[in-house]
This record gives structure tokens, C-alpha cells and sequence, in this order.
């Protein structure tokens, strides 16, 4: 269990980055519009900016569907692991040999 919880933390950790990596932009696209001399500048950054912040809703919206799919995964996998704890043995006569030593 402890390995399958970590399994999912890294799939998540992982597509998280992304969406980190989105946000640290836009603080960028943020200190450079407020930094910008004139304003086509400020226009332009700001429309960059704005293309960013939905390139990272649409990463959050991707990283919410793949949390789930992990998690959906992760339950199959320990469905399969329970059934395969919860085999019986079943004895069935296949055939019979009669043999003799003469």
C-alpha cells in the first residue's frame, strides 16, 4: 500500500510541475508589465500573460482528470491484488489411471 501511495504522489508531483512552472510565468509576465517604459509593451506582455494564465487552467484541468484516472489505477490495481489474495483451491478428477503389475 505504502508503494501504490507513493506511485500516485509521483505521477501527481510530476504534473504538478508543469502547473508550477505556468505560475512562476505569469509572476514573471506580472513584474514585467509593471515594469514596462510605454504602453504597447505593457499590451503586449499583458496579452502574453493572459495566454498563459489559460495554458495553466487548462494544465489544472488536465492535472484534475489525470489525479483521477491515477486514482482509478490505483483502485484496480488493489482490486486485482485482492482478488488474486482470494483464490481457493478446487479439486476436480480430470481422469483416472487403473494400472496393474503383473
Amino acid at each position: 500500500m505504502i508503494k501504490l501511495d507513493h506511485w500516485g504522489d509521483d505521477q501527481r508531483s510530476s504534473l504538478k510541475l508543469n502547473v508550477k512552472e505556468l505560475d512562476d510565468t505569469i509572476n514573471e509576465f506580472k513584474k514585467k508589465i509593471k515594469a514596462a517604459a510605454n504602453l504597447p509593451d505593457r499590451i503586449s506582455l499583458e496579452k502574453a500573460r493572459k495566454r498563459c494564465e489559460a495554458e495553466r487552467d487548462q494544465a489544472w484541468r488536465e492535472y484534475d482528470q489525470a489525479a483521477k484516472e491515477i486514482d482509478v489505477a490505483k483502485d484496480r490495481l488493489i482490486d486485482r491484488i485482492e482478488s488474486q489474495l482470494n483464490q481457493s483451491v478446487e479439486e476436480h478428477e480430470l481422469f483416472a489411471i487403473h494400472w496393474q503389475v503383473i
